[in-house]
Order: C-alpha cells, then structure tokens, then sequence
C-alpha cells in the first residue's frame, strides 16, 4: 500500500465518539380538557411504562384512551422519548473546520394495537374516533460552551418515519421492525467538546370514549425497544479532496465495514 493511499485512510477513517449519557421520558397527556368527572368520559387511565434497559436500549409499554364529553371528542397520547448522547473531543478532530459526518444506526421494534371503539364506533362526535401511532427522530449537533451553555453547530435533523391514522372502528396489529442510519453534517470548530443527542420517539394516541390503543413488545417480547449502535465520526470525501480520486471507490467498501461492525 502506497503512503499516499495510508495517509487519505487515516484522514477519513471513522472512529467512534465517547458515550456521554441516555435517559428515558414517559408522555401521558389529555389534550384540550381538564377530565371533569361526570362531564368527561373515559373507560380507562393511560398508562405508561419507559425506561432504559441498558445505556443504549430502551423499553416502552403504554395504552392510551379516548376522552370525550356529551359534544365532543379529545384526544389522549402516550409514549416513550428516550435520549441517546455522544461526546466527541475536539483534540480528536485532525482537520477543524473541514466538513465530518456524525451517524448513528437505530433499531427499532415492537407492536401497535389499534383497538375497535366498541360498542359505539359510530360516534358522530367530532373528531372522528380514531386511533394514531407514531414515531419520530431528531438529531442535534451543538458544542458545550464555558459556563454550561450549548450553542449548535448543524441544523436539527428530524425525521418522522412513522405516522398512521386509523378510524377506530378498525382493528389492526401493527408490527414495527425497523433499523435505520441516521445522520448529519457539521464543521468542528474552537476547541469545545462537541455533543451529538438523538432523540427517538414512539407514541400512540387515542380520540373519543371507547377507542384505545396499546403499545406492545414484538412477539416474544413484553416491552417495544428502541436501541442505538454503532455511533461513528468521519471526514466528508469531497470531491475537492485530492484523496477522493484514491478512496473512491474503496472507500465506500471500508466505510460499509465499519457500519457492519456490532449488527
């Protein structure tokens, strides 16, 4: 191997920023009412159940029930947020201010239960009964600046990958198997450590008496799970870069390496 080749190799390898923190958020909330007894009706409380198994795995369980009064319709949400933060040092950085890539694989599996709104699915309240699941993603990129302050570095990317309505005169199992790569592009710059925080989120809402929906584990399993991998920094390959005529293609087939290592 030439020394022209080592030298692109070592300048976009990808390495992998330390872990830094995880934490997990239950949502339980009723949406435009204050649940009056006797005015406000529903069969059941929420409930919500989400925590982190490991530092990188997190686990949900929740159900959520409509809520309506004798005119109309509310709706009720609940799910799991969890917090996945990564610290890159800038000492690590050997070309500041040139283009690097942040990227982190998400796996994510688990069952929706969308449930009939028996015995009165033909509600004329409005809105419509229906049942919701959904699931989002969003990755900042910011630097910790003196004093415990934070400044960002890249615009947030958010994503919804999943988003489903269904009138809740229907039933339906929804499977969730997923894994997907997720990230960003930012210009380390001065000499602040620099944090990536990926947000995933799963939530599951109800509208009107009757209706619910169930956040479920995959079969075999109890809880919905939501787990991070494989986090990685590296060079953007411009094709400026006098190394892109060297590592292109190659580069792709070590950098597709690297992505397989821990799946």
């Amino acid at each position: 191997m030439s020394f022209k080749v080592l030298a692109c190799l070592v300048a976009h390898a990808p390495y992998q920023p330390d872990f830094l923190a995880s934490d997990a958020n239950e949502v339980s909330e009723y949406q435009l009412t204050d649940r009056i007894p006797g005015w406000d009706d529903w069969l059941n409380d929420n409930s919500i159940n989400a925590y982190m198994a490991t530092a990188t795995t997190g686990r949900v369980r929740g159900q959520a029930w409509g809520v309506s009064n004798p005119f109309t319709n509310f709706r009720s949400v609940v799910g799991g947020q969890f917090r996945f933060e990564y610290v890159l040092n800038p000492a690590d950085v050997l070309f500041p201010e040139e283009r690097y890539r942040f990227s982190l694989d998400i796996e994510t599996d688990g069952r929706f239960l969308h449930t009939p709104a028996v015995p009165r699915p033909a509600d004329e309240r409005e809105p419509p009964a229906r049942t919701f699941s959904q699931m989002d993603i969003l990755l900042s990129v910011f630097q910790l600046l003196p004093g415990g302050t934070s400044q960002a570095i890249a615009a947030d990317l958010r994503q919804q990958d999943l988003f489903r309505m269904l009138d809740a005169s229907q039933f339906l199992e929804e499977t969730i198997n997923t894994r997907r790569t997720v990230s960003q592009d930012f210009f380390p710059r001065g000499q602040n450590p620099i944090v990536f925080r990926i947000v995933r989120s799963v939530f599951a809402a109800a509208t009107g008496e009757y209706s619910d929906i169930r956040i479920r584990g995959s079969e075999g399993r109890r809880n919905f799970r939501v787990r991070v991998s494989n986090p990685r920094v590296q060079r953007v390959l411009e094709p400026s870069d006098p190394c892109f005529a060297v590592l292109n293609p190659p580069f792709q087939i070590i950098n597709q390496k690297f992505s397989e290592v821990g799946r």
